[in-house]
This record gives C-alpha cells, sequence and structure tokens, in this order.
C-alpha cells in the first residue's frame, strides 16, 4: 500500500482525509548551516519520510489481511497526520543547529549549538518511538488476543484450547528430541560421521536437517553432542498448571465471597457506630486498672495524708531526712546558715 509518492523533488502524501504536499526547495534553507549540499539533504530527508509512511501502510494492511478485515483507513491517516508534523518539528530543530566545518570556529557559540543539537536529536528520537508506538497499536487492535507465537493472554476467549495445544506440540517435542538423543548415542559408538547422524535423526524423528544439525554439530564450547530437554520439561509443567488452576480454582472456599453491592458502605451523613474497646484479659495475680472518664472532685478524692496520726507523720518525715552529723562525713564544720 502506498500513500507517498516522491516525484521531481515534490512529496506528495495522501492518506484519507489527509493530503499534503512538501517540495525540496520549500526544507532547503533548514540545512543551510549543516552541509555543503543542503539540496542533497532535503532530497534525503523526504525519501525517508516517504519511506517510513509507506512501510506503516504495508505493515498495517498486511496485519488486517491476516485478520481478514478491511484495511483501516482512520487508523492509516492518523499517522501519517502525527508524523508528518513530528517530521516538520525535527527539520525545525535541524536548521537552528550549525556545523563547525560549514560556519567556521571564530566567535562560534558552542554552548548554544550543543543545546540546540540535543533538541534536534531528542526530535529524531520522537520520531522513532512514535512509529513504534504506532505499530504496537495497531498490532493490538488487529490482534486483540496476540498470535500464535505469542504469550497466551487470559482474556482471550480461547486461552484454554490454545493452552491445550501447546501442550500437546511441547510434549511432541520432547519426545523428538529424547528419540534423537538415543540416535545419536547409538551412531556415537559406530564411530559415524556427522552427516550419517543428521541424515538418521532427520528420517526416524522428523526433525528438520538444520534442526537436527543444531543438536549434532559441536559448537567451540560444547563437549557432548545430544539435544536438552530441561527448558521444554519446564515449560511443560508450566503450562499443566496454567491448565489445572481455573479448575481448581472453584473448589477453594476458603476466601469469603466479595460483595458486589455497597451495602457495606456508610452514608457521609451518618458517621459509623462506635466499636467497644475490648474487655482487657483477666488473669488470676494481676492488678487491674479501670481508666476514669476524669479527675474526681475534692470531696470524693481524699487528701494524701488523710487519716494519718501526728505520730506517723513525724515518722514519715524523720525517715525521709538525711541521717548525717553537722559536721559532715569529714569532720569539717559546715556554716549554719540563717
Amino acid at each position: 500500500m502506498k500513500i507517498a509518492a516522491l516525484e521531481n523533488n515534490i512529496l506528495a502524501i495522501v492518506a484519507g482525509t489527509f493530503a499534503a504536499t512538501i517540495a525540496a526547495e520549500d526544507i532547503e534553507p533548514q540545512f543551510h548551516a549543516l552541509t555543503h549540499f543542503p539540496d542533497r539533504r532535503a532530497k534525503a530527508e523526504l525519501a525517508d519520510l516517504a519511506e517510513r509512511l509507506n512501510q506503516f501502510a504495508d505493515y498495517v494492511a498486511e496485519l488486517w489481511n491476516k485478520a481478514c478485515e478491511p484495511i483501516p483507513e482512520p487508523e492509516i491517516e492518523a499517522f501519517a497526520r502525527r508524523h508528518v508534523d513530528l517530521t516538520r518539528r525535527y527539520w525545525a530543530a535541524e536548521g537552528r543547529c550549525m556545523n563547525w566545518f560549514i560556519t567556521g570556529p571564530a566567535r562560534f557559540p558552542v554552548a548554544r549549538n550543543e543545546k540546540r543539537m540535543r533538541i534536534s536529536d531528542a526530535r529524531r528520537a520522537d520520531l522513532k518511538a512514535h512509529e513504534a508506538m504506532a505499530r504496537k497499536s495497531a498490532k493490538r487492535k488487529a490482534v486483540p488476543h496476540g498470535t500464535d507465537d505469542e504469550p497466551i493472554r487470559s482474556g482471550d476467549p480461547v486461552a484454554m484450547q490454545r493452552i491445550v495445544t501447546r501442550i500437546e506440540e511441547t510434549a511432541l517435542s520432547i519426545d523428538r528430541m529424547k528419540a534423537a538423543n538415543a540416535i545419536i548415542r547409538r551412531m556415537e559408538k559406530d564411530l559415524a560421521t556427522e552427516e550419517d547422524m543428521i541424515a538418521a535423526v532427520a528420517a526416524n524423528t522428523g526433525l528438520s536437517p538444520e534442526a537436527a544439525a543444531r543438536g549434532i554439530k559441536l559448537a567451540p564450547w560444547q563437549s557432548r553432542r545430544g539435544f536438552s530437554t530441561t527448558n521444554s520439561r519446564a515449560e511443560l509443567r508450566r503450562l499443566q498448571q496454567r491448565l489445572a488452576a481455573p479448575r481448581t480454582a472453584g473448589t477453594l472456599s476458603s476466601a469469603p465471597p466479595r460483595r458486589s453491592d455497597a451495602s457495606w458502605l456508610w452514608p457521609i451523613s451518618q458517621p459509623p457506630p462506635r466499636r467497644r474497646r475490648p474487655e482487657p484479659q483477666r488473669e488470676p495475680g494481676r492488678a487491674r486498672f479501670l481508666p476514669f472518664p476524669s479527675n474526681p472532685d475534692s470531696k470524693s478524692r481524699p487528701h494524701r495524708f488523710h487519716g494519718l496520726s501526728a505520730t506517723s507523720m513525724s515518722a514519715r518525715r524523720t525517715a525521709s531526712s538525711p541521717r548525717t552529723s553537722p559536721t559532715g562525713r569529714k569532720g569539717r564544720a559546715r556554716p549554719i546558715r540563717t
């Protein structure tokens, strides 16, 4: 599918309702400070833009042909419109850059030019990122559940059938590799050549000669011929577990059912009820302290020394006073304060 054509140094783009015409002489002044031949640079930029647009159109057409659906013109039109706009921004950023070989080194604004060159590089990176994202989006729309060589997605309606098919293919591949290993070990004892081994494996196991050669011909770092089934057996176990997971999910009743309604939510105008504080665990031989809501009044709160006699009060004061002599510990007289 062709949506852009370059003829007589003029690029014509037609994609749906979007149409644009870009002449090489219109963008040539933006490359005067970058090259001695700005006309060649302008023609090369137009050719690159046409190539990117046509490649994306071919990619989308191929995807939708595989999906057996009509080609989406709006998808191609949106890409062409956005990509042309990003390309013009890149050309404008390139026009603000200068080449030392063209302008000369005298009184050259080095820091300013380096900043402009970084901006131009960022605009160029935007072109690549936009094309990659557009291809990914088109593939996701054309094949929403992925292709056969991609991982199986849970949203695929035929995911279970695809898992079963992949399990069968993996098991058949493991059996073929085991049979090939037996043939290789037997022929190694007979001192057969590699060509004979490849022919025997391809004839008895159904493997292609190229696949058989990968397990027979030794690489510089290999010391033993044969096929390894470790990764294939691990993949087989993973697929079997994935196939059995949905069947056992309905038998697990440990988790409570989720509520689909909002009956457990409290309205904003009514606060939820306060929960009672749990009663402390009563254990024998432990004191239990009950908190008061507020301090008691003076009548219900007795004085600290209420009920103590004068004798006991004097005894408490005597016990609390230090028992030292007036001369001190070392026998020196202390001054008496009045």
